[in-house]
């Protein structure tokens, strides 16, 4: 990948800075590239691959030819609430984005949009080429973000650079899975994820854990005033492959009556395998204990 995130993310700063003047911004590698899955071949509608052209094609030669589909025409409210995350979309930038087609994930140094995800189209050798955020679908533990791509037409006047165009959204929280997917159906490869390290809060009294080697899931529990139950789901992985050092990233939170019901969502988040209590933390304890009175 050229220059990684060098054209993609300064997490430290707003997200809209990000979009519009990314050029020469660096980032710890504390987040693993996921891998790309070889991209389908995508034929028009007339059921023939574009021709490549100099002034208009991609580089990619998977990427379909957008100038004759019809984007979806309702329009994405700029912000609004999806459930229990609010969001708000940013600016589109036409030379902020990455080469590979793909999204990224991060922080973003604001108290109230935490979260960001960068939506890049790739590497264009003219402009005219774009990518917007059309709708955004929440579940409850899984986003998807559908993206519309779009185009120049063959008689359309375009710069003749290369172009890198790209989307953003700023979430008030991070859901468990984001997925990104383009309105033609082709599912975007998370590229890059740089989210800073958190801090747990004091005072749980069991963290259920689950996974190896250098991932974990982790939930921690807290008892309310209320005698209810608080929690929060959190990945750890290491800073890098082989690295001592671990990085925890806030998933979710949420409260729960009991702790067969905190049990539930250790399970839908995958954390589920064991227990550990802040008294002894090398002794795994079994579900059932973390269960009795």
């Amino acid at each position: 990948m050229k220059h990684e995130l060098k054209k993609i993310i300064c997490c430290g700063t707003a997200l809209t800075a990000v979009l519009t003047a990314v050029a020469g911004c660096s980032v710890t590698d504390t987040g693993r590239d996921s891998g790309r899955k070889d991209e389908p071949a995508i034929e028009t509608e007339a059921g023939t691959k574009p021709e490549k052209n100099e002034e208009t094609t991609s580089k990619d030669t998977n990427m379909p030819d957008l100038s004759d589909t019809n984007p979806t025409t309702a329009e994405l409210p700029e912000e609004g609430t999806i459930g229990d995350i609010s969001y708000k979309l940013e600016t589109a930038s036409s030379d902020g984005g990455s080469d590979e087609r793909g999204y990224y994930l991060c922080t973003t140094g604001d108290d109230e949009y935490i979260y960001g995800v960068i939506i890049a189209a790739g590497e264009f050798n003219t402009g005219g080429y774009g990518i917007k955020i059309s709708d955004i679908q929440y579940d409850g533990t899984e986003m998807t973000i559908i993206v519309t791509e779009t185009a120049p037409g063959p008689m359309d006047m375009v710069t003749q650079a290369f172009t890198y165009p790209c989307y953003g959204v700023v979430l008030s929280k991070m859901p468990l899975t984001v997925n990104v997917i383009s309105d033609t159906g082709y599912e975007f490869d998370c590229l890059y994820v740089y989210i800073e390290e958190q801090e747990i809060e004091p005072g749980w009294f069991a963290v259920l854990e689950n996974g190896a080697g250098e991932f974990l899931q982790k939930t921690y529990v807290y008892e309310t005033v209320d005698g209810k139950y608080s929690y929060i789901n959190v990945e750890s992985h290491t800073k890098s492959w082989g690295s001592s050092e671990w990085v925890d990233i806030v998933k979710s939170s949420g409260i729960a009556d009991t702790k067969e019901d905190v049990l539930d969502a250790a399970k839908n988040f995958g954390s589920d395998g064991f227990v550990l209590f802040p008294d002894d933390m090398t002794t795994a304890h079994t579900i059932d204990e973390f269960l009795e009175d």
